[in-house]
């Protein structure tokens, strides 16, 4: 028998220095954050802080993600379990949704709330960005802004772009004459660059910073300049290689006529887009629709086309050229490496046909007091197309609104429980077309009428043990797709103090709270069509320690689906990871059933899971397991885990 100091010596040594060190080794968090994760089809993630950023883009996140995204917020470890939201893109708008993150050895699953895999990852290795030679060929050079006609001016110094010239597009958005347009630039991929675009209010002060790429072709004197949603924010040529163009005839003879391709999908040209007004069997199994624009951001280089084109049916868009034939009868629509897309030729008819009301319908009734008229108008023929508005309570209604570009409009001066009349009229470069004259009915009761509601906000009301330096991200409801902005009041207090008003996006990163310390934070939604903000419900979370806790578990057992996992798979793999710091080898009993003293299915198992197979639908089941030594000793019974199949 040992004597006590002995036996006290070696139990400190043997038993709580591992501990210490299994506990650093083991912190999740931590392993979360110090590597590279990728998908099996090579999306990339890096997580830093509480945050999750896509540095590299497979195919299973091409069509609804970009490069440097934040596509993960709010990651939090509670106990053994950690937390986060993660930025879903449904039909282009985005949500925030809870979701688990767990870790297999070396694999990252992330499910959501029901249980249901999302994402799959495993450990890469984190490649750092390279040094930036390729700005030595930006630099010394004068680059003008053509897009949209701005002309204003950029030169390139160090790692930063700055405006020595301001055109009128810019000089509308605040931007003043050698203020910093772009920092931080750094190599990014292949010929591509990374930076931080500035936006400026009117007293020149620094609103908003966006990550942006600049992509430089090789063998190209021209930069695109694209922010995360692929958006084309800037086009610039060096200053020597622009020449002047006076001659306007070219959009004029673009849009005068429709254009058909080979495949008999038919478009026209409108605004600098080149847009799809009736859709073949060829685009049926795309995703592109009639109305959709399929080139966008047209602008003439030296008597050619470029613009920045949707060929694929995808939301990737790339460079293209549209080149006429001598007898510009047809045009040749090919990308920047010179593969031909498709041929378009002139394709005229001789009639008119009327706007046709979509909404409301005729005689409808309870339409609210804010809505959204709408319709259609088949073949758009002609330069300079624009849509009349006629509403008002007489029969033979009285112009609204001249000049409407889309076939849309909100009206928001309605009065309850009245009766109004409608019509569109089309004005195009061949003549005038009339709708019908349509009526409606509006509603008595006004309550909600702008549908826009903020809700699932993040860090959750009331949470602990947040990070020191937490993403704020809240959901935002907007039926009638108003332009919205959102004032973010945030403290110490139970009336916190406005921190940032005029936020675009539904998320905000700060830093530097205090350790164990309760904040207090709300949002108020603004837009267009409302009179007054509408407030979101009054939220608060308590920060954690400054110091990374330490989880003084000698063992921990994982199970998966989660505690009250609902429509879970009737074919399910029940999963689960010991971590334990006295046994290097395990073997498992299952238990499993409709009953929570459900009998034993599998004994003395070496592998972690199980999968049973053709349960019933919407039906609750039970499970556990028991974990043994590698001698057959129980060392850890497991808790009885329910969850529920589908319906």
């Amino acid at each position: 028998m040992f004597k006590k100091p002995i036996f006290y010596l070696f139990f400190s040594f043997i038993i709580l220095f591992p501990c210490r060190l299994f506990c650093d080794l083991y912190s999740e968090l931590r392993i979360l954050q110090s590597n590279c994760w990728k998908s099996q089809y090579n999306s990339v993630l890096k997580f830093e802080g509480n945050v999750g950023i896509l540095i590299e883009v497979g195919e299973d996140l091409l069509d609804r993600y970009q490069k440097m995204e934040r596509i993960f917020a709010c990651i939090q470890q509670e106990e053994i379990n950690i937390f986060g939201k993660i930025k879903l893109n449904i039909d282009g708008n985005y949500f925030w949704e809870l979701v688990t993150i767990s870790m297999i050895e070396d694999n990252v699953i992330v499910r959501s709330e029901k249980g249901e895999v999302l994402i799959q990852l495993t450990k890469t290795p984190c490649q750092d960005l390279p040094e930036a030679p390729a700005l030595e060929y930006l630099k010394g050079e004068r680059w003008l802004r053509t897009i949209n006609g701005d002309n204003s001016v950029y030169v390139f110094e160090d790692n930063y772009a700055r405006l020595i010239g301001v055109g009128n597009e810019l000089l509308s958005q605040n931007y003043r004459i050698n203020v910093i347009i772009i920092k931080d630039i750094k190599v990014f991929g292949d010929k591509q660059l990374i930076g931080e675009r500035l936006s400026y209010n009117g007293e020149g002060e620094i609103i908003s910073e966006e990550q942006v790429l600049l992509n430089v072709p090789e063998g190209k004197r021209e930069i695109y300049v694209i922010d995360k949603y692929n958006n084309l924010l800037s086009y610039l040529v060096k200053e020597e290689d622009i020449t002047k163009i006076t001659e306007e005839s070219i959009w004029g003879y673009l849009e005068d006529f429709l254009w058909q391709d080979w495949d008999d999908n038919i478009y026209h040209f409108n605004n600098h887009s080149m847009i799809l007004l009736e859709r073949s069997d060829s685009f049926s199994k795309i995703n592109l629709k009639e109305n959709d624009a399929i080139i966008k951001e047209l602008l003439v280089d030296k008597q050619r086309i470029i613009g920045i084109g949707q060929i694929k049916g995808i939301d990737q868009w790339e460079i293209v050229y549209l080149d006429f034939d001598e007898n510009k009868e047809k045009i040749l629509v090919t990308n920047n490496i010179g593969t031909l897309y498709f041929v378009l030729k002139k394709y005229d008819i001789a009639d008119i046909i009327n706007p046709i009301l979509l909404y409301p319908s005729d005689r409808e009734m309870d339409v609210s007091i804010v809505s959204e008229l709408s319709w259609s108008f088949p073949y758009i023929v002609g330069n300079n197309i624009s849509f009349d508005l006629y509403l008002s309570k007489e029969k033979d209604p009285q112009i609204h609104t001249e000049k409407i570009s889309e076939m849309k409009y909100i009206v928001t001066n309605l009065e309850e429980t009245t009766t109004y009349y409608w019509q569109i009229k089309v004005n195009t470069s061949k003549g005038v077309s009339v709708s019908p004259i349509s009526s409606f009915t509006t509603s008595g009761n006004t309550k909600d009428i702008y549908n826009i509601k903020i809700y699932n906000p993040c860090p959750l009301n009331g949470q602990i043990n947040v990070s020191l330096e937490p993403g704020l991200t809240w959901n935002c409801s907007n039926v009638f797709n108003d332009t919205l902005t959102f004032d973010l009041f945030f403290g110490e207090t139970k009336q916190p103090k406005l921190l940032k008003a005029g936020l675009k996006e539904t998320e905000f990163y700060i830093s530097e709270l205090k350790p164990n310390t309760t904040y207090y934070w709300k949002v108020i939604a603004r837009g267009k069509l409302m009179m007054v903000g509408l407030m979101s419900e009054p939220w608060s979370f308590t920060t954690g320690s400054s110091i990374d806790r330490v989880f003084n578990n000698q063992f921990v057992l994982k199970m998966y689906p989660l505690q009250d996992a609902v429509n879970i798979n009737i074919n399910p793999t029940l999963s689960w990871y010991v971590q334990d710091t006295n046994h290097e080898k395990h073997t498992y009993d299952v238990y499993f059933g409709v009953d929570p003293n459900s009998p034993i299915v599998m004994t003395n198992i070496n592998v972690t899971s199980y999968e049973p197979k053709n349960l019933n639908i919407n039906t609750k089941y039970y499970w556990k397991v028991n974990v043994k030594d590698e001698d057959g000793t129980l060392i850890h019974e497991g808790p009885v885990m329910k969850f529920k199949t589908t319906e």
